[in-house]
């Protein structure tokens, strides 16, 4: 019973999904019978798939929205917004419910609310139906569903018996249900796997063959690297089945962004770019709620009332675009919109305020801007349901860092702003630099290293209290990884230390190494217990020679020596005054 619950489950889920994208849609224009169509479609099926297992509550709630779907049908004037937002409700709850049963919880939820607006709807209408098809009551011994008498068309019990429910759903009596996680896979993904292991296992035969008879050291040479590849695609392409289009998450943040407009009462248009893009599952759960807090940002701070946009020279309607496009081992995720833009003025002014910038500061537009990233930072006049307190910004950046990933920030005053999430498709498999510090092997993600250089063949400016690399005419400090790390055996790194990595975050900087080793693609593994909340590092993994290494984030060791430096000024310029 417990797989059936969970097939039903996943089904459900797809479904949901879909009605949503059916109700975003509609907002936009007229509903069509189709539209309504498709969403009667998907509560009926939804509402019998659960009775299927037992869930009858569940499917009780599901016939009372089936009615309202065909009153809509039936009276296609009555479906504005107002019924549209209904739905999505209907679906908010519904999904809710379905998350609950997943996490094994025999779960119960209040629908008068929603129950409620039904009915207002239907009373205010001069459609007949309301007096035949659907009357809604309120059954205080009842109160958690009821569904609807097809003969009668009036309200009927949805109280099951204990008796009942044991005979319909075992599994749902007991405390936890016993589950899977699982993700659906196409035949093709599956068919090119199979392709090459079939490949896999012809070369793994050539290759014993070799050893046994022929022992040609070339041919045994060419044989291996052959292997190799293929378990190099292999490898690929297995990471590729835990892949996701990331327009289910564009999908979330449109309605999230139109949720909020509605309670700012501004208008609002979305643009969605690149949403077949891929991106891990695991990765997508993790930046799902850092982007919807962006994007409710975007709408509340960003966008403006209607008559301050037609006053600028713009148009009532705002636009929020949402882009997505892979580079490399990354996946960049845009949100932006042609609002107010950050005010600089009095970001600065808050800075002061809260002691981040001193009175004789000249920060620039990029430092200013990631001032809001700061936990507390607001420059809100006044504190709503939606913003204002200071919270949010800073986790999302605690958020994005911890997946070794980049926020980034760009503004044009009165033009807009846009967020760009720079994230690592993959955090499992890396190819990386191994490098020798001190006495210690680490590894190191190529995607996180703009350039190497030798130390030896480029110009040094030694004048000042740090070491500064000149690369391309722009100064970056020098500093050693081992001190970052806390090594006390180097006591002073930067003499012996021939190679540098130079970060290509904001700020820049060359973090140098005693040499370079090797370069290998890596299996990353987490860090688990007490190591978990280890900064600086992202993982272990084994090397090619059998040893075992820590898997660097020099992104945040490059931030953390730059906080530091910071700080130290700060401290420095208020001794002066």
């Amino acid at each position: 019973m417990e797989q059936i619950l969970q097939i039903f489950i996943e089904e459900a889920q797809d479904t949901l999904l879909q009605w949503e994208s059916i109700c975003l849609n509609m907002l936009k224009g007229q509903p069509s019978q189709s539209d309504l169509n498709a969403l009667f479609r998907a509560a009926h099926n939804l509402k019998g798939s659960s009775r299927s297992v037992g869930l009858e509550d569940f499917g009780s709630f599901l016939h009372e929205v089936e009615d309202f779907i065909s009153w809509l049908k039936a009276t296609p004037t009555e479906a504005g917004a107002v019924a549209i937002r209904l739905l999505l409700d209907c679906q908010t709850l519904i999904s809710e419910w379905t998350a609950q049963l997943d996490d094994g919880r025999n779960y119960q939820t209040n629908t008068h609310d929603i129950r409620d607006g039904i009915r207002r709807l239907m009373e205010s209408s001069a459609s007949p139906l309301i007096n035949t098809r659907m009357q809604i009551k309120e059954n205080a011994a009842t109160a958690a569903f009821g569904f609807f008498d097809d003969d009668s068309g009036t309200m009927a019990s949805a109280a099951v018996s204990p008796e009942r429910n044991r005979e319909l759903a075992p599994s749902m009596q007991s405390n936890k249900i016993i589950k899977d996680s699982s993700i659906r896979v196409s035949l093709n993904k599956i068919d090119s796997i199979i392709h090459i292991v079939n490949d896999l296992s012809v070369q793994l035969s050539m290759s014993l063959h070799e050893l046994k008879n022929e022992r040609n050291e070339k041919n045994l040479s060419a044989l291996i690297g052959a292997s190799n590849h293929l378990v190099y695609e292999l490898q690929n392409r297995i990471v590729g089945m835990k892949m996701q289009s990331i327009g289910g998450l564009f999908q979330k943040l449109e309605r999230s962004a139109r949720e909020t407009s509605d309670a700012e009462h501004k208008q609002i248009s979305i643009l969605c770019e690149g949403v077949e893009t891929e991106i891990e599952r695991q990765t997508l759960e993790k930046i799902t709620d850092p982007c919807v807090h962006i994007i409710r940002n975007a709408v509340d701070h960003g966008i403006e009332p209607p008559g301050e946009r037609e006053a600028a020279g713009k148009s009532a309607v705002g636009t929020i675009r949402l882009s997505a496009r892979s580079e490399g081992e990354y996946v960049e995720i845009e949100i932006a919109d042609d609002g107010r833009g950050l005010d600089f003025g009095r970001i600065l002014k808050k800075g002061q305020d809260l002691g981040l910038l001193s009175m004789q500061s000249n920060p620039s537009h990029r430092e200013l801007a990631e001032l809001i990233l700061q936990p507390g930072f607001s420059t809100a006049s006044k504190v709503s349901q939606i913003s204002g307190r200071g919270v949010g910004m800073d986790v999302v950046k605690t958020t994005i860092d911890s997946m070794s990933g980049e926020l980034n920030i760009n503004t044009n005053q009165q033009h807009g702003t846009s967020f760009v999430l720079r994230i690592p498709a993959n955090l499992n498999v890396v190819s990386s630099l191994i490098v020798q510090c001190s006495n210690q092997l680490y590894a190191v993600p190529i995607r996180d290293i703009m350039e190497v250089v030798d130390l030896e063949k480029i110009s040094i400016d030694e004048s000042g209290h740090q070491k500064v690399a000149i690369l391309n005419d722009e100064p970056v400090p020098i500093v050693g990884l081992e001190t970052l790390l806390g090594n006390s055996e180097a006591h002073a790194p930067s003499v012996s230390n021939r190679m540098a990595l130079v970060v290509g975050s904001f700020p820049k900087a060359a973090l140098s190494v005693l040499t370079i080793l090797d370069e290998a693609r890596l299996v990353v593994n987490p860090l688990d217990g007490k190591l978990h909340r280890l900064e600086g590092v992202q993982g272990i993994a084994i090397l090619p020679s059998g040893c075992i290494c820590s898997v660097l984030d020099i992104k945040f060791l490059a931030m953390l020596h730059h906080s530091r430096s910071q700080s130290l000024q700060l401290i420095t310029q208020r001794e002066r005054v």
